[in-house]
């Protein structure tokens, strides 16, 4: 149940900072409310989706953790492990399935990698080996 707790909780975080992420760019493109209808139809399904999403990532990451738990018995291993993996995932989504100029996606890349970061932060604390030298 804490486990769960965590990952609910990383995914609440994500969810935000990917929202309030849509909204500042939406913000520095200087498009208005009309024109953000056109880019993407913003509706409770399509927040729900975004969630529901959100959640399978962070879960598949709780998954690979488990995998390698005894070799990350530290919490900084920890945070570093979910980190790179994250920006691994962000990265590669940015690269692959965005069609913005480069100097977007550098900053998306930056905003992801912050954003990872505090997730690292929180999912590391709560998911950690049963072994009695872990911290």
């Amino acid at each position: 149940m804490k486990i769960f707790f965590g990952v609910l909780l990383s995914t609440l975080i994500l969810f935000v900072a990917n929202i309030l992420a849509w909204k500042m760019s939406i913000g520095f493109l200087g498009l208005d409310t009309a024109q953000n209808d056109k880019i993407i139809e913003t509706t409770l399904v399509t927040y729900l989706l975004s969630f529901v999403h959100s959640f399978a990532v962070i879960a598949g990451l709780t998954w690979m953790i488990s995998q390698v738990m005894p070799l990350l018995d530290k919490y900084r291993k920890r945070v570093l492990f979910i980190f790179i993996l994250g920006l691994i995932f962000s990265i590669y989504a940015r690269g692959v399935f965005y069609v913005l100029p480069w100097s977007w996606i550098y900053i998306s890349i930056i905003w992801d990698s912050f954003v990872w970061f505090i997730v690292s932060l929180v999912l590391a604390q709560f998911v950690r080996p049963k072994h009695l030298g872990s911290s």
